[in-house]
């Protein structure tokens, strides 16, 4: 049975898409099946993941949610990046409004890649920004959540308010074959620079979540080029000092089950 993972920030701009792709590319790189579900409707993964290319509406991850396609007739592979992905659609933003009426609109999703599981080692949800209808369904099909945040004060105020979110669809939201569910995996801090600001808030993170707090990613220019050029950072750069946290981080995940395990 796979892992589903929800890589989530109530905070926008954080670098969440990059970390879920890169993540995905790198745990696919250590031989693992992996697919990568585009929840935010910005489609930056998708877009990187595709390089760009046109997918049509009737199989994307709005169809899935609203029962027009199965998640496995949505799926598309990546040669470059080595995963799969069921790509956000123009209409993703437009879904979170047609679910609001829908029977199980909480629980959509979770249904939905059911299927799924047995066929991939990991499941990673690019989770949208906010408290919408679609982060709260991506929380409730995950088994953990992955937590990234940036060096600001938001980052950090983030960071708790998403931890309160996944609690409350744990017990709201309630999996009775997935007891505890979803679970906090821990943080991450993003783009973080050797600078006395961005040094502080690693020390708060570190003083506030203890072994929650799992790895600093620092901000290289490369991770932006890698985007442009529609890469993976831990391919394109794999001994970049951002590609290598992400990479160590891929590695901590894989092998002790749990990210905050010691």
């Amino acid at each position: 049975m796979g892992r589903t993972i929800a890589i989530f920030s109530e905070k926008g701009g954080v670098g969440k898409s990059t970390l879920a792709i890169n993540l995905g590319a790198a745990l696919a790189a250590a031989g693992r099946g992996v697919l990568v579900i585009d929840a935010d409707s910005q489609a930056n993964a998708s877009d990187i993941v595709t390089d760009g290319l046109m997918l049509g509406e009737d199989s994307d991850l709005s169809a899935v949610l609203l029962d027009e396609c199965e998640a496995e007739n949505a799926v598309v592979w990546s040669e470059s990046f080595g995963l799969s992905i069921i790509p956000a659609g123009n209409r993703l933003a437009d879904t979170q409004a047609d679910m609001v009426n829908l029977p199980g609109r909480d629980t959509r999703l979770r249904l939905a890649l059911a299927g799924m599981r047995d066929r991939f080692d990991y499941i990673l949800i690019d989770c949208p920004p906010g408290r919408g209808l679609l982060a709260i369904a991506a929380l409730a099909a995950a088994d953990e959540v992955l937590i990234p945040t940036d060096p600001s004060r938001g980052g950090l105020v983030g960071v708790q308010r998403a931890i309160d979110l996944a609690n409350q669809v744990r017990r709201y939201c309630a999996d009775a074959a997935r007891p505890g569910a979803p679970g906090i995996m821990g943080v991450v801090l993003n783009r973080c620079q050797k600078n006395k600001t961005h040094q502080q808030c690693a020390a708060d993170l570190a003083a506030g979540y203890g072994p929650l707090f799992i790895a600093t990613i620092p901000q290289a220019v490369a991770v932006d080029a890698s985007g442009l050029d529609a890469r993976a950072i831990v391919l394109m750069a794999p001994t970049n000092p951002a590609a290598e946290a992400i990479a160590n981080l891929a590695r901590r995940i894989d092998s002790h089950g749990t990210a905050n395990a010691a």
